[in-house]
């Protein structure tokens, strides 16, 4: 589990570089420290998604590679009507098929709340990293989001 950061686009060799890519990102850039994460998986047990998503309204929806079956992260659902979705293509290779992550931003205190929520992906082609979409949340309470990827 490294990531290579030599090149042009920072590479992993596995999902799970996905998450130490979001906290590396959120420092180098020095926005909001991502506190949790969850790696996306499919209830048919797949882990390949392909992805579509509005970085202006703050919106992504995954389907499954194995299954075909479509979920919005988060309260995507609640944005997707009013979004212009685009479907990710690796910036590297062109590839569309991804592992997941999702980090999330959240505030300390007796009752957390998630500030922040960043899509993370790579690509299972060639291990490009990236974060493809990311929104603010503005309500409270928020911390469901977490269980919702």
């Amino acid at each position: 589990m490294a990531i290579d950061k030599s090149g042009e686009w920072w590479t992993g060799s596995q999902a799970a570089d996905i998450e130490r890519f979001l906290i590396d990102l959120a420092a180098e850039e020095g926005t909001i420290p991502i506190r949790r994460y969850r790696a996306v998986a499919c209830d048919c047990g797949g882990d390949t998604f392909r992805l579509s998503g509005d970085d202006e309204e703050g919106c992504a929806r995954r389907t499954c590679v194995a299954c075909k079956s479509s979920r919005f992260i988060c309260d995507s659902g609640d944005y997707w009507s009013e979004a212009e979705p685009e479907d990710l293509a690796c910036h590297g290779c062109q590839g569309d098929v991804f592992n997941v992550g999702v980090g999330f931003s959240v505030s300390k205190g007796p009752a957390p709340d998630v500030q922040w929520v960043t899509v993370g992906q790579r690509c299972v082609k060639c291990g490009i990293l990236g974060s493809f979409v990311d929104w603010k949340i503005s309500y409270s309470p928020s911390i469901h989001l977490i269980d919702q990827v």
